[in-house]
């Protein structure tokens, strides 16, 4: 049985091209925070010189729904390769979902394409690229 986790869906890609944008210059990898609230992301450069806080209201989105606090980690250069794709005027869905499958570990979609692993607990990782 597959459960939706999460999902957020912006009416255009500028959004998701402008917050990766602004992280790729800091770190490789990401991990977003997802609450009823909104998306977070806080991450700091590996010299410890420059820190980025990133706050996206649920407010922000065409479409939002998270009933739990979620983190999932996200390679950053993966993630920017398959948003550059998107036309300007495309909507963007990320959904996180779980399933009861053994062999089938939680993961995001983007478009249809497998991106992100759900972090657990405190390890994880972020995911390969689809």
């Amino acid at each position: 049985m597959i459960k939706l986790e999460f999902s957020a869906k912006t009416s255009t890609s500028d959004e998701w091209k402008a917050i990766i944008s602004a992280i790729s210059t800091l770190v490789e990898e990401a991990t977003f925070e997802a609450t009823v609230e909104g998306i977070s992301f806080r991450g700091m450069d590996p010299s410890h010189v420059a820190l980025i806080d990133i706050s996206w209201p649920n407010s922000a989105f065409e479409k939002y729904s998270c009933d739990s606090d979620i983190k999932f980690g996200v390679r950053i250069d993966e993630f920017s390769k398959l948003i550059k794709r998107a036309e300007k005027s495309e909507s963007i869905d990320c959904l996180l979902y779980t399933s009861d499958a053994a062999d089938d570990t939680p993961c995001v979609d983007l478009g249809g394409h497998r991106i992100i692993k759900k972090k657990r607990g405190g390890g994880g990782g972020g995911g390969g690229g689809g």
